[in-house]
């Protein structure tokens, strides 16, 4: 497999989705498959600012995630799901914000899709 794209539509918290969806961006890499992490619906929330977990006993996945460039993974942001929670594109700490037209032609260029 030479290219994988990771789709996250889950919060960053609540359940381990969003990052196990980061453990594997950060392994795909590293076995050089290029790696892509779609953030939709609600994964979005993942590169938001000033995220506070520790209620939960969690760490913020924001800066995790914000973080993916360094180890080779490309990082995007769905733009229609943040219009549909009203957060403005410069709002968020990461990622490159494509359209969903952009959205199906990664995926068609793609060799695995992984939804998280």
């Amino acid at each position: 497999m030479d290219k994988m794209l990771l789709f996250l539509k889950s919060a960053p918290y609540g359940s381990a989705a969003a990052v196990e969806a980061f453990r594997l961006a950060i392994g795909g890499p590293s076995l050089d498959v290029e790696t892509v992490v779609v953030l939709a619906d609600d994964g979005v929330f993942c590169v938001l600012p000033e995220q506070d977990p520790q209620d939960i006993e969690m760490k913020s996945l924001g800066q995790a995630y914000a973080n993916l460039p360094d180890f080779d993974a490309r990082l995007v942001v769905l733009d229609e799901s943040l219009q549909e929670r009203n957060i403005d594109a410069g709002d968020i700490i990461a990622g490159e914000v494509i359209t969903r037209k952009q959205l199906d032609q990664l995926i068609a260029e793609t060799e695995a899709v992984i939804k998280f």
